[in-house]
């Protein structure tokens, strides 16, 4: 497989790729750890995602910061 990006967000296009090829491999019982870094990933894309909108509605700003709040809950309580 060959893939090439044309912009600078080279590591941001993989990290979305690592919740697909991980999912399956990185099991809680098989790696606690590595189990944990997966979902603080997703949870950072979520994030990412939602700030990246051009445009905003009121559902969109609020599933926002529910996203921001998981991540923040997720990293004090980790």
């Amino acid at each position: 497989m060959s893939i090439t990006f044309a912009d600078s967000s080279v590591h941001e296009d993989i990290s979305k790729m690592i919740i697909y090829a991980t999912h399956n491999i990185i099991t809680e019982e098989a790696s606690p750890l590595g189990y944990l870094l997966v979902r603080c990933v997703r949870l950072y894309l979520e994030v990412d995602m939602y700030a990246a909108f051009e445009v905003h509605t009121t559902n969109t700003i609020s599933e926002g910061r529910s996203t921001v709040q998981a991540l923040t809950a997720f990293m004090n309580i980790r």
